[in-house]
């Protein structure tokens, strides 16, 4: 089961998928369905915005070998001054527009 044991490693997405994960953890889990938090740092000339979304994902075994993953995102918000003491996580729809709704 080496797919989805790193594939729900959520604790160490940032050491895993570093630099473009801030940080991440997971919400809950039942079964073969997951819910988790990511944040993921972006590079954009002069600012680094960091996107907070999250996800529910649900596990198929196609045979003894193979997986796939789908993951659906629920809820993308800014996170503004992350990694600061002021940091905060806006509302839907607000801040520098680096999240568009689709």
């Amino acid at each position: 089961m080496g797919v989805p044991r790193v594939a729900h490693d959520y604790a160490n997405y940032r050491q895993l998928y570093h630099p473009e994960i801030a940080d991440s953890k997971l919400l809950g889990s039942a079964d073969t369905k997951q819910s988790c938090s990511v944040r993921s740092l972006h590079r954009v000339l002069f600012v680094a915005p960091v996107p907070g979304s999250h996800f529910v994902t649900r596990d198929s075994q196609v045979d003894t070998t193979r997986w796939y993953i789908v993951a659906d995102s629920t809820l993308k918000q800014d996170v503004e001054n992350y990694g600061q003491p002021n940091e905060r996580v806006l509302p839907p729809d607000r801040g520098k527009r680096f999240i568009r709704r689709t």
